[in-house]
């Protein structure tokens, strides 16, 4: 990728070109509304939150931004940074609506790309995580609550 600046495509509903752009805008708003955000912090289960978070908050802001959100350089973007801050905040609203029954509550893919086949296994709160030398390499679950294991701090 060659050198350039920062790109975004920030919209609002009174900025949309045509009414194809106010049916996606309108489409990705119901994502990240108020009301959906409390239906996906009420969900019941992390199967349940997992689905509404990634269908909403975490990748419907993503949609708003554009620009460089939308390869491989959004981290160069300040607000990728502020946008996971809040995906951080959401995950400890919701377990914390249920410590004792979501504090560990974890699942999915596992996929090992440093053996030969591409392995797809299933993850477990004991598989480690490489963190690259910056940091000792740890347990998924010495990283699944704000205030235990490698992590100490809550949000407000």
């Amino acid at each position: 990728m060659e050198p350039h600046c920062l790109s975004r495509w920030f919209r609002d509903l009174y900025s949309v070109e045509d009414a194809e752009d106010e049916v996606l805008y309108l489409k990705i708003y119901d994502r990240i509304s108020p009301e959906y955000v409390n239906e996906t912090l009420n969900a019941a289960d992390y199967s349940s939150f997992f689905k509404k978070f990634e269908a909403g908050a975490h990748n419907a802001i993503p949609m708003f931004i554009r620009g460089e959100w939308l390869n491989f350089t959004a981290t160069n973007d300040p607000v990728f940074f502020l946008h996971h801050a809040q995906v951080d905040r959401l995950w400890w609203l919701w377990q914390n609506n249920d410590p004792k029954g979501r504090l560990k509550e974890y699942f999915g893919p596992s996929e090992n790309f440093l053996g030969e086949h591409h392995e797809n296994m299933e993850s477990h709160s004991k598989d480690v995580l490489p963190m690259g030398g910056l940091v000792s390499d740890g347990k998924v679950e010495d990283y699944l609550s704000t205030s235990g294991g490698q992590l100490c701090y809550a949000y407000d």
